[in-house]
């Protein structure tokens, strides 16, 4: 049967001949102490299947049919050969304008096309499923049977095929404290295995209804204030190289620049379309009254449970936007906020998501940019800071300002002003932010901030320090000009900012120029 015509027979709900399979194998066993096989790859912009969908009249249900074409979509041709990553490659074999051979009532289709239109048929069963009695039932307890003590609140359809069984979920051990354990002199020092070894034997993660969670462990461990742009490379490679055998992602990472990794991660995968929680603890897993137990397994169960295609972090009861959390305690379990965005979700009796905060579906390929720009000065404005001139400017490649209030400085000491301005001819950006845990930069709102922009200094608006100081280390590493850099400030690109220049909705034109980004 051709392909084409293969697949217009699932969309009526017909049989196929030919078995589903999935290509390709994972490299480690699960917790479960089975193998883990490689599901199917998934379409990135079309993840998982329905929570409960409604029956087909064909036979079929709506899920089955999703699932039958995703694997269609999925097969290798006989000569087709994929990336070192598992994913499909750019341009199919075929006419020299690279459409599929197969044909459907005279019609060229590509595969591209044929993804598309899944994309597009998922939507519609989407849709057409919310009001079944079955999809219902899962809105109100969507992991009811998987998981009757814990109760998930989010919208219908959010669940995905991440219920059911052999969801799969990577977790990356880099380091933190949440692996350490007292040495000689008293010190807390990371000791390889330790962490793997008791996660491993972790209870809560062999229940009914748990995802499959694969460890792989740094081989040196490191301390977070150690962690560099090339760690953060580090980590996207190794999403980008099992993006497609797992389901999920958890970053177990210490907590002193997790906010910074999170952020960075935020920028790197563009088109994310599952969910990667970075978590640690604030006390070692080793410890009687220890965090780090809950946050691994409620980050495990939320990346393979949960559709939410962003970076997140998951700390104490929160589940944060990473680009917008924040380490606000360095002596308290409930370490990190965000202070201009609420949760995505909260940890109670059950986990209760604020759905209509979840960034949209990703509409283009996933893809990893690991070029970020570490020439980056970061400055505290204190009383009497004016006199710059013994920096080494020739080696900066951007500057982030921590302002005070709404975007003040001293703008009556004309060297700090002088300095600015060199920096703008120069066409290198000055990125301000507020020393304000809460709040943003208007640098409007005064004489002072108004001078400010008069030479060029670039508002990051409601953004942390560590989301404007990896964004702007992304934007030159995909080696945008300043002008270029001031537009992308003012967007939302990961859900990062407030878009103060748009009406309510927050991402407003994410599917258009943003999703290039």
């Amino acid at each position: 049967m051709a392909a084409g015509q293969h697949i217009l027979s699932l969309l009526k709900g017909g049989n196929t001949d030919a078995p589903v399979e999935s290509p390709g194998s994972s490299r480690a066993s699960s917790n479960s102490g089975q193998p883990a096989s490689s599901p199917a790859e998934s379409v990135a912009s079309g993840e998982g299947g329905l929570a409960g969908a409604a029956p087909n009249p064909q036979g079929a249900t709506t899920v089955d049919t999703f699932e039958m074409l995703q694997a269609e979509l999925s097969k290798p041709n006989d000569d087709d050969d994929e990336s070192v990553s598992g994913r499909p490659r750019e341009e199919e074999e075929g006419d020299d304008d690279g459409t599929a051979p197969d044909a459907v009532e005279g019609i060229s289709v590509t595969k591209d096309t044929l993804r598309q239109a899944l994309v597009d048929v998922y939507a519609a069963v989407q849709f057409f499923a919310m009001d079944s009695p079955e999809a219902t039932k899962n809105r109100q307890n969507p992991v009811d049977g998987i998981l009757p003590s814990l109760i998930v609140s989010h919208p219908g359809g959010a669940l995905g095929k991440h219920g059911r069984e052999n969801s799969k979920v990577l977790m990356i051990y880099t380091g933190g404290t949440v692996g350490m354990q007292p040495g000689g002199d008293g010190s807390l020092r990371p000791v390889p295995g330790f962490l793997t070894e008791k996660i491993s034997l972790l209870e809560e993660l062999k229940r009914p209804g748990m995802p499959d969670c694969t460890v792989i462990e740094w081989e040196e461990l490191i301390d977070s204030s150690d962690v560099t742009p090339e760690h953060w490379a580090k980590m996207a490679q190794s999403i980008e190289v099992n993006y497609y055998d797992y389901d999920g992602f958890v970053i177990v990472h210490g907590t002193d620049t997790m906010a910074y990794t999170a952020a960075a991660l935020s920028f790197m995968l563009s088109n994310l379309a599952k969910t990667v929680v970075l978590t640690g603890s604030i006390l070692p897993f080793g410890e009687p009254h220890s965090d780090a137990r809950r946050n691994i397994i409620v980050s495990t169960l939320i990346a393979g449970v949960c559709n939410i295609p962003e970076v997140c972090v998951f700390f104490n009861t929160y589940l944060l936007r990473g680009c917008r959390s924040v380490k606000v305690d360095s002596g308290s379990i409930a370490a990190f906020e965000s202070p201009n965005f609420p949760p995505l979700a909260t940890l109670g009796v059950g986990i209760h998501f604020n759905h209509h905060l979840l960034m949209p579906a990703p509409k283009g390929r996933f893809q990893v940019h690991t070029n970020m720009e570490n020439s980056i000065l970061v400055l505290r404005m204190v009383p009497g800071f004016a006199d710059l001139e013994s920096l080494r400017e020739s080696a900066v490649k951007g500057v982030v300002l921590s302002l005070y209030g709404t975007g003040n400085a001293p703008a009556k000491q004309q060297k700090f002003i002088d300095w600015l301005r060199r920096f703008n001819e120069r066409g290198i950006a000055v990125v301000a932010v507020s020393q304000c845990l809460k709040g943003q930069v208007e640098l409007n709102a005064y004489a002072v901030g108004s001078r400010l922009l008069s030479v060029g200094v670039i508002s990051a608006g409601d953004m942390t320090v560590e989301a404007a100081v990896t964004k702007l280390s992304y934007l030159l590493g995909r080696g945008m000009t300043l002008p270029q850099i001031s537009r992308a400030f003012e967007m939302s690109l990961r859900g990062e900012v407030t878009e103060t220049n748009g009406d309510e909705d927050i991402f407003r034109g994410f599917a258009g120029v943003v999703s290039k980004l």
